[in-house]
């Protein structure tokens, strides 16, 4: 089964209903994942990037003028007859009578900076390298902030407290983004990964969670179509985040999300002491010792330098006065 990528366009976003349903009638063709959003430049840039200039501009300007729906179908062969059924190329009065494209699209000429455009109504991919490329792009940048929407909702459903979420996993996701942005690693990786590291420590399983939970979010993704790649880096991001369990990183990614979970630990000690006094009901000294002991696990599964500099005075800070 192959995937396609397409896009309804500002002009045909009207008829977005109209279009959708022609294409879920086609028995070859599955929708797999849909959004709408208001395109940036730098959502879609890479689409046109062999297009010259001034057509690249032109049409740049015209995909964020306003509203579109951007999706992937999946289906056999779906490339070619997909490109088909949407029609050929340029204006729309010259496409098949039956296509997307003559039905939907403006077939009046439209100028964006000097150069002749026409409405025609949805881009499709037509090659199964760009239909990768567009499809990743898809992932990464029109439907990211759906799929974090997604993630974050099935985190409160799960949280035993609201704290966990401020003191901990907000941390986590932060410390993340930042070492991802330090290290030219995957920041939508790290950030989903984040969010979902302790997601079934939440719901009792402090033992394993980190089994259970790449377990979770594999199943979670999966119903999402979340591509399988990604997927699997995710799950081992979760998998060999804790440090008591002398786990193998193989990844930055696994590395990232592992070192922000020791930096928010560190960095927001508030749940330590809680933990010691609140929850475990420790006197004072064997309180200090436990803290102390989750410190330092914390500090030694830091294995990136710049993680490690950034909680350097924390750490020896609070070590120093937990003497």
């Amino acid at each position: 089964m192959e995937q396609t990528f397409f896009i309804i366009k500002p002009e045909a976003y009207k008829f977005k209903k109209e279009i959708l349903e022609e294409i879920i009638k086609e028995s070859t063709f599955n929708i797999i994942s849909i959004t709408d959003k208001q395109l940036k430049l730098d959502d879609i840039e890479l689409i046109y990037a062999d297009e010259k200039e001034p057509l690249k501009s032109a049409l740049l300007e015209y995909l964020t003028s306003g509203i579109i729906c951007a999706g992937i179908i999946e289906g056999k062969n779906v490339i070619e007859n997909f490109s088909k059924f949407s029609g050929s190329f340029g204006n729309p009065n010259n496409c098949e009578p039956n296509s997307l494209r003559f039905k939907y699209g403006d077939k009046k000429v439209h100028t964006y900076r000097n150069v002749p455009v026409f409405h025609n109504a949805i881009h499709r991919s037509i090659t199964i390298n760009e239909a990768k490329e567009s499809i990743d792009l898809y992932w990464t940048k029109i439907k990211h902030n759906d799929i974090i929407d997604d993630v974050k909702k099935l985190v409160i459903s799960h949280l035993d407290c609201q704290e966990r979420l401020i003191y901990h996993i907000e941390p986590v996701v932060n410390n993340a983004i930042f070492l991802a942005n330090q290290l030219n690693a995957n920041s939508q990786i790290v950030e989903i990964a984040s969010y979902l590291h302790d997601i079934t420590r939440m719901t009792g399983d402090r033992e394993n969670h980190h089994i259970s939970g790449s377990e979770l979010s594999r199943n979670f993704l999966t119903s999402l179509n979340y591509p399988l790649a990604k997927t699997n880096l995710i799950c081992d991001c979760i998998l060999n985040h804790r440090g008591s369990k002398r786990l193998t990183r193989k990844t930055i990614e696994e590395n990232i999300v592992a070192s922000a979970d020791a930096m928010a630990i560190i960095g927001f000690p508030v749940p330590l002491f809680h933990a010691a006094y609140n929850k475990r009901q420790l006197n004072m000294d064997d309180g200090k010792k436990f803290i102390r002991d989750k410190l330092t696990r914390s500090w030694n599964k830091i294995e990136l330098n710049v993680a490690k500099e950034t909680v350097r005075i924390q750490y020896e800070s609070l070590m120093e006065i937990l003497k």
